[in-house]
């Protein structure tokens, strides 16, 4: 896979268009994941997920990350 879809997925959470980078990290069969680097510092982590368009699948992971934004955390979830 290119990095076009990365760049789409980012561009949904951020509106930096300079100095970016992925790189490929170690890890993940089903999902694809990278590190963004901004300017040369690792910034995020950039998971696409690939459920197989399985609806039950997708309707729980929505779940968990609805309940999961109820709780106080140190970082966020989009």
């Amino acid at each position: 896979m290119g990095d076009e879809l990365f760049y789409e997925a980012f561009e949904k959470f951020n509106d930096c268009k300079n100095d970016i980078k992925f790189v490929a990290t170690q890890g993940g069969i089903n999902n694809f994941v990278k590190s963004v680097e901004i300017r040369g510092k690792t910034e995020f982590v950039l998971r696409i997920y690939n459920n197989g368009n399985d609806l039950k699948r997708v309707q729980f992971e929505h779940y968990v990350l609805q309940e999961l934004g109820k709780i106080p955390l140190s970082f966020k979830i989009p």
